[in-house]
């Protein structure tokens, strides 16, 4: 009795083993739904722009835009909504009529003033007007320390003559400045029409008054653009 006893429980034990992996499999497919229903990200929101990618919290207060100005060059406008100034790099793309991609240039913006705005011009040479599309991508974007920075610190006053600007610049920071760029952006009426940029030929001491000259730009003919008013833009750090 107790060997057919013996010789009747003995098949239930691959049974036992057949449960336990079927139960096994069961768990890993429970375990795959789950982890499809609730991906992360699957349906988020954010990206970075252009591209996607991560933004970091400073990027998301820089704004690019660009306007054509009809004279081969791009005026691009980075607009800077931070409390603090800015240093920026970024990629202007260019694309034809089907999308397809053209070139693309690399730019740096040294200082965007706090809650301000800073140019910048891209050459089109090559490209046909009227047949292209752009947009930009931030790949840097670095906080700048605000005592390194001095633009509103300098005084400028300019004077218009027959093929440029003269600025005189005046350096109140209380501190010499290795490094300052001058920008002069032309208007008719509110729209502005052209854009150069240059660095001062030398650094600039305490208290010292310094004259810059900026030629006026062309327009696609090579003649004078033609404005009736003119902005000075002084970027001016220490970039020490």
């Amino acid at each position: 009795m107790n060997e057919n006893q013996t010789n009747q429980a003995a098949p239930k034990k691959p049974l036992d083993k057949k449960i336990l992996i079927i139960g096994a499999v069961v768990l890993v497919v429970a375990i795959v739904l789950i982890f499809i229903l609730v991906k992360p990200g699957e349906g988020g929101t954010g990206g970075g722009g252009t591209g996607g990618g991560t933004v970091n919290p400073a990027e998301q207060k820089i704004e690019l835009t660009g306007k054509d100005l009809g004279n081969g060059k791009i005026l691009v406008t980075a607009n800077n909504t931070k409390t603090k100034p800015h240093r920026v790099d970024f990629t202007i793309s260019f694309y034809d009529a089907n999308n397809e991609f053209l070139r693309s240039f690399d730019g740096v913006f040294n200082a965007i003033p706090a809650n301000g705005n800073a140019y910048y011009t891209v050459d089109t040479a090559g490209l046909v007007k009227g047949k292209y599309t752009f947009n930009f991508e931030v790949k840097n974007d670095k906080e700048l320390t605000a005592e390194k920075v001095y633009s509103d610190k300098f005084k400028a006053t300019s004077t218009k003559k027959e093929n440029e600007i003269v600025v005189e610049f005046t350096n109140n920071a209380g501190t010499e400045v290795d490094s300052v760029g001058v920008g002069i952006l032309y208007f008719n009426g509110t729209e502005p029409v052209g854009y150069t940029s240059q660095y001062l030929s030398q650094p600039v001491g305490v208290g010292y008054t310094l004259n810059e000259t900026v030629y006026i730009p062309t327009d696609a003919d090579g003649n004078k653009i033609k404005f009736d008013r003119h902005e000075v833009i002084i970027t001016a750090f220490d970039n020490e």
